[in-house]
């Protein structure tokens, strides 16, 4: 994995789309900043850190398009899988090649409210978790365009999934609230969404095993709770799709509280989508 993440981390840093990430962001954050911190005389850094996340919508599809997509398109991909590196180390290098990227903006990010302070009182403990979960944000979206980078060879499609799946990602909240709160109502919407990620466990494995084993272990508490405690499915796909919007989960962090259930979903992001990219890049190899 090491091999594969310095020689990841050294194309990255010979590539313009990296220096657009870097740049670009840098300036929306800094105006977001100047904008409700300085003109606005507000000491809540953190408020205008919820903004941040809006040039990630664009950026992290541009910095991720090619990171597994180039490869198939220029037929290196036979060269790279004939290295002596397994799958997960494959995709965990070149996750974490371009979570360093992200890592090296968040850093500089992190001297704004040093410079804020010199103008007043800033309060730095929600300040930093922000940023924290900033960087949380930015690490889940990359997994998630990754995963898309894997299913195409063009990076201009993968950039453009990403952007659209990720804006999917940040109406979640609005989607939520279209869905029928009744409990079988709700019931309904979470077979579905089961079996589609059934589908797609499939497509990508293509075990009919592990999809029986996904479909069983995930319908079966479904099942017992539709009859043991039918009041819990009540408006329940809004609360789950709300829990879900990335964008939109740290935002306690405004009021000074930290949310764990935040934590867990953005750590549960990055896990699913770096299996799916390892599942599918799997299939590719033994093709």
């Amino acid at each position: 994995m090491r091999a594969i993440y310095k020689r990841e981390l050294v194309y990255l840093f010979h590539t313009l789309p990296t220096y657009l990430y870097l740049c670009i962001n840098l300036l929306l954050c800094g105006l977001f900043v100047v904008a409700f911190n300085l003109l606005q005389l507000s000491p809540s850094f953190e408020y205008s850190v919820s903004y941040f996340g809006l040039p990630l919508l664009v950026m992290v599809p541009v910095l991720c398009m090619s990171s597994l997509a180039r490869e198939r398109k220029n037929g290196l991909k036979d060269l790279l899988w004939s290295l002596p590196v397994g799958t997960p180390s494959l995709i965990l290098g070149k996750f974490f090649a371009l979570v360093t990227i992200e890592a090296i903006l968040t850093l500089v990010l992190c001297l704004l409210p040093i410079l804020l302070g010199s103008f007043g009182a800033v309060l730095y403990l929600p300040a930093y978790l922000s940023l924290f979960f900033y960087f949380l944000l930015s690490a889940a979206l990359t997994a998630l365009c990754m995963f898309l980078s894997s299913l195409t060879d063009s990076a201009l499609v993968a950039c453009f999934s990403g952007i659209a799946a990720e804006l999917v990602f940040y109406l979640l909240g609005r989607i939520a609230s279209v869905f029928p709160a009744s409990p079988y109502a709700s019931f309904a919407c979470l077979a579905v969404l089961v079996l589609l990620a059934g589908v797609l466990v499939f497509a990508l494995s293509r075990n009919g095993i592990m999809t029986g084993v996904f479909l069983l272990i995930t319908f079966t508490p479904f099942w017992i709770l539709l009859f043991v405690r039918t009041s819990l499915y009540e408006g329940l796909v809004s609360r789950v799709l709300t829990r879900l919007s990335l964008f939109g989960l740290a935002s306690k962090l405004t009021y000074g509280i930290f949310d764990w259930t935040a934590l867990l979903v953005h750590l549960s992001v990055i896990a699913v989508f770096l299996l799916f990219s390892i599942l599918k890049i799997e299939r590719s190899r033994n093709a």
